[in-house]
């Protein structure tokens, strides 16, 4: 009885932490498409603030620990911005499609 009582609290925490955090990922790429852009500069912003990520090697950004609602995401090359708006939901990724800069 005990360790169903515990199994149904992990089962619980582990449903509200995924409520609770986002991963939001995504790709820069050069604008061929497929060439990965490093080091581009990742913003999420909410009413709240702001946070700033880079790409890496491959192009790949992850904003963690995102609650759900609605963001813009500011992706800055030394040529180019573009902004995207989000909604991020409440489950464990919201995947967005590659972004092309110069």
């Amino acid at each position: 009885m005990r360790s169903r009582i515990v199994l149904t609290v992990v089962f619980l925490l582990s449903l509200a932490s995924t409520a609770l955090a986002e991963t939001v990922r995504g790709k820069v790429v050069y604008p061929d498409g497929s060439t990965a852009y490093p080091n581009v500069e990742v913003t999420l912003i909410s009413g709240s603030g702001k946070a700033t990520v880079l790409t890496g090697t491959d192009g790949m950004f992850h904003l963690v620990r995102v609650p759900p609602g609605q963001y813009r995401i500011e992706i800055k090359s030394p040529r180019e911005t573009k902004a995207i708006n989000v909604n991020v939901a409440a489950q464990p990724y919201t995947d967005l499609p590659p972004v092309a800069l110069n």
